[in-house]
């Protein structure tokens, strides 16, 4: 099934190829099985496994047909959009995002439409449910792909969610809504999940009633960030991921619930089904809890036909399961995640077990070691994903899992007794939910503990995908290794074989790196561009231009994902050759998150820093702000050379100049052609006349933040006397010359 998912997508076979092979070989497969011979009608069975997995996903994904949206995306028209909410709305900071599912689009004449698009409303709002009709007016705009340091790919994100077009609206006064009935299964979810929170929100601290919500089904927008930050630096943001933890504590709760009843086992397990599934869609179906609600059913089926049943067989069938309703989740990060970490747990934990044979029953060992094992394997599994999809890793989450996750346990526990007492009786449920919110604190406590620091944070190399495959690989055979010698071997010759592989990219490295040369990487931000420059210090300094400000916080949004995926923990200087006003306070806020002991800001600025900073808490006490020198002096002496209108860096046997906008007359020169790069970073389309007008053939290099489309036939990158667009073909970094040749070169930032 994978093996099928994964052809698909790379070599992109016609879908209705693989569904011919499909249907052939199910049909000799039968065949061959009437006749018993069973071995040549399994693999053809598992060929056209293969295939149908193929087609299912090209179905999806690839082949639309002629009535598809993403037939109409491209004509940016303004339409009349008829759909459907097909799921629960997601609630950003700033915004509400709703997938829509479309069924017709056109003002005067309908036309029929298959496909999903994504509705953006400036604001946050509940207004729209799962199953509401809708109809608006809008344009349906094409997704773009973005390749920012430490990013995704986002349009790829959205279209294996079957969204294919993005329509935004400032609010949803505009839009005519057909409500849903209430009554069914999901107004029915949607109503428990109301009573849940709302109880919480009656009985608990905000904080505490954000953190319940987050527990127990997954509801983190109302945690606040530094909290979030936490989890995230300590090791444990999956306790906000509800799992298969969450399902089994929720089946522990309803079976001591039934216990005082007389219900027989299998009416007891046909219930807890019932409930399984609810609890599924209380947490809004996420891979985590979709894998455990499966495996968990399984196994509760088995119980009902009075069935053996093996784990690994059950988390294998819980994944083929999921990918034969949606193949996509293959390349769902979370999904990845949850089936690595739950098969090893499955998989590996036991061999580890049958190690201590003669101390399994001792109290110590169930209530000390075997916590110890399952972190440890957990740790283990997750962490080459973690590595390949993030590039850090948390130090120190085995021993914050030790701690925290007992204690999450007990509050997700704590969480459904507060729900069922408040039902109950009101009162009650306020006094015990005063004793919960202490509990909470002290889950807060050890959180601050343990995800104070980001040091804990160990930054890794970026993987191969290759590199996470060996490695799960030699986890198997180390497992299986155990007991069995032979795999003893493989084991060994594997360990040589990879190591023998990691000397040679190190003599490797070690030789390009002979090579090094003084870099900056450059990449767009909102307003402008900003610009790390690498020189004789090992922490770079920032430049900042044109920079403007949004409705969700850039230091945190922006500034710290990218920096993070360059690797980047700690900045040296700040140089900002222009703002807006409202940017100010985030500015202030990168100097405070990237320890900064200098910013170096305009003249004409500075007295709006000096009042930003007056009001604001973002400002580190050591932080000095020092103004611009006019003077540019006029040597060779490596340093960064901030004025008025530009910023020059010189390297020696070059100069980096960098500008806000294209108004650089000032420095051509007779004609001469000058051994510089030129960074235009105002984040504003330049056409050809503008470009024109730079006269790129006098530079090295000509690098701009935006550039019109008619324009962009002039990006050569990689070339002397090139023009390189940041926004059309990336973020890139520029490697100064190492001698006097003068050649630049442009390498895009993947």
């Amino acid at each position: 099934m994978v093996a099928g998912i994964i052809s698909a997508d790379f070599f992109r076979l016609p879908g209705w190829l693989l569904l011919f092979i499909c249907l052939i070989c199910s049909i000799i497969g039968i065949v061959l099985l009437s006749r018993d011979v069973t071995n040549w009608a399994l693999l053809l069975f598992g060929f056209s496994l293969f295939c149908f997995a193929g087609y299912h996903f090209s179905a999806k994904f690839y082949d639309f047909g002629p009535n598809h949206i993403s037939r109409f995306v491209s004509e940016k028209k303004y339409f009349q959009i008829f759909g459907r909410v097909t799921d629960w709305p997601d609630l950003k900071a700033d915004r509400t995002e709703i997938k829509i599912e479309i069924d017709s689009i056109g003002r005067e004449q309908k036309t029929p439409v298959k496909g999903c698009i994504l509705l953006k409303v400036s604001d946050t709002t509940t207004a729209l449910q799962r199953g509401d009709r809708v109809e608006f007016l809008g344009t349906i705009y094409p997704l773009k792909a973005k390749n920012d340091p430490g990013s995704f790919d986002y349009a790829r994100y959205l279209q294996l969610q079957g969204i294919f077009g993005i329509t935004y609206l400032p609010t949803l006064l505009d839009v005519r809504v057909d409500k849903s009935r209430r009554f069914g299964l999901i107004g029915l979810v949607d109503r428990i999940r109301t009573a849940l929170t709302d109880s919480f929100d009656r009985n608990l601290s905000p904080v505490s009633a954000a953190l319940a919500s987050g527990f127990l089904i997954g509801e983190t927008r109302d945690i606040p960030n530094e909290i979030y930050n936490r989890f995230r630096d300590s090791g444990t943001l999956h306790l906000l991921a509800v799992s298969g933890s969450n399902v089994a504590l929720m089946i522990l709760f309803v079976i001591l619930v039934l216990r005082p009843f007389s219900i027989k086992r299998k009416q007891r397990s046909v219930i807890l089904i019932v409930c399984v599934f609810v609890f599924a869609l209380l947490s809004y179906g996420e891979p985590s809890v979709v894998r455990a609600s499966l495996m968990a059913s399984l196994v509760l089926l088995a119980t009902i036909i009075e069935r053996r049943f093996d784990l690994n067989q059950i988390i294998a069938s819980a994944a083929l399961i999921i990918l034969l309703f949606d193949p996509a989740q293959l390349f769902n990060v979370g999904f990845q995640l949850s089936f690595a970490t739950a098969w090893g747990l499955i998989f590996i934990t036991p061999k580890i077990v049958n190690l201590f044979k003669q101390t399994q029953n001792r109290l110590w060992f169930r209530w000390l070691v075997l916590p110890l094992i399952i972190s440890i394997v957990a740790q283990i599994c997750s962490t080459p994903l973690i590595a390949y999809y993030f590039d850090r890793v948390p130090a120190i989450s085995v021993v914050a899992n030790l701690i925290i996750v007992p204690l999450v346990s007990i509050a997700v526990v704590a969480s459904l007794l507060l729900f069922v007492i408040h039902l109950i009786w009101p009162l009650m449920g306020l006094f015990f939910g005063s004793l919960l919110d202490s509990f909470m604190n002290v889950v807060v406590f050890f959180l601050d503990l343990f995800g104070e620091k980001k040091s804990f944070a160990v930054q890794t190399a970026d993987m191969s995908a290759l590199a996470v495959v060996l490695v799960y690989s030699l986890l198997i055979v180390t497992s299986l290794a155990l007991f069995n010698r032979t795999f003893r071997r493989i084991v060994v010759a594997m360990i040589v074989v990879i190591m023998n592989i990691g000397l040679t990219f190190s003599i490797v490295s070690a030789a390009s790196s002979e090579d090094d040369r003084n870099f900056l990487d450059i990449f767009n931000i909102p307003g402008g561009s900003a610009i790390l420059i690498y020189q004789s210090s090992k922490v770079p300094d920032l430049i900042l231009t044109g920079i403007h400000a949004r409705t969700y916080p850039l230091d945190e949004r922006i500034f710290e994902t990218a920096l993070g995926a360059l690797g980047v923990e700690r900045i040296g200087r700040i140089f900002v050759l222009s703002a807006e006003y409202g940017a100010m306070d985030d500015i202030l806020r990168i100097a405070n998150r990237m320890k900064s002991q200098e910013v170096y800001v305009n003249q004409l600025l500075i007295r709006s820093f000096n009042d930003i900073s007056d009001v604001t808490s973002s400002v580190n006490e050591h932080l000095r702000f020092k103004t611009f020198s006019n003077a540019l002096p006029d040597n060779n002496v490596p340093g960064i050379y901030p004025s008025t209108n530009r910023v020059r860096i010189n390297d020696g046997n070059s100069k980096v100049i960098i500008v806000n906008d294209a108004g650089v007359s000032s420095l051509q020169s007779n004609g001469k052609k000058w051994n510089l790069a030129l960074i235009v970073g105002n984040y504003k389309y330049l056409d050809s006349t503008e470009i024109e007008n730079l006269e790129p053939e006098r530079f090295a290099s000509v690098i701009c933040a935006k550039i019109h489309q008619p324009a962009s036939t002039l990006a050569l990158s990689g070339s002397t006397g090139s023009v390189y667009s940041v926004e059309s073909q990336g973020p890139c970094r520029l490697l100064t010359p190492k001698d006097e040749s003068g050649l630049f070169i442009i390498e895009p930032i993947h």
